[in-house]
């Protein structure tokens, strides 16, 4: 009963200290809200057929890239007019790997604050080759 007790504390105490960690990570990046995208794709719109908030960033011959779809976020960063903007990623780790993430904010505005979501907003990610380079792609995303 002892040694049961011992191996079920131990497990929660690891599960605690080394899973599902969340680290926040500031990346300088750019934008575009015009449902085209600097790599000469068009982005998915939604199902209202709205266009997303595109921001990436360019990283060895490829684009690392989150698609947002919200109109706050949209007037927000047209109004602004700034180039790049600071994001913040919250960035869940496992054992020491990266195991996930989402946005934590763009431009100053909190979209989550790690699982938790403070302002619902759908949208997707990825990263694509600059078709134009022409080189072969080895790099990974900050995010």
């Amino acid at each position: 009963m002892l040694l049961s007790l011992c191996l079920a504390l131990t497990s929660f105490c690891v599960d605690r200290a080394f899973t599902n960690k969340v680290e926040v990570r500031t990346l300088t990046m750019e934008w575009t809200v015009d449902g085209h995208t600097p790599w000469g794709e068009d982005t998915e719109l939604g199902p209202h057929g709205e266009t997303p908030v595109v921001i990436y960033e360019r990283i060895d011959g490829a684009y690392c890239y989150d698609a947002i779809f919200s109109d706050l976020l949209k007037a927000q960063l047209e109004k602004s007019g700034k180039q790049q903007i600071k994001v913040e990623y919250n960035i869940f780790r496992s054992f020491g790997k990266d195991s996930g993430y989402n946005e934590h904010s763009v431009d100053g505005m909190v979209f989550n604050e790690g699982h938790k979501t403070v302002v619902e907003a759908d949208g997707y990610g990825g990263m694509t080759l600059d078709s134009s380079e022409g080189r072969t792609y080895t790099s990974h995303c900050n995010r």
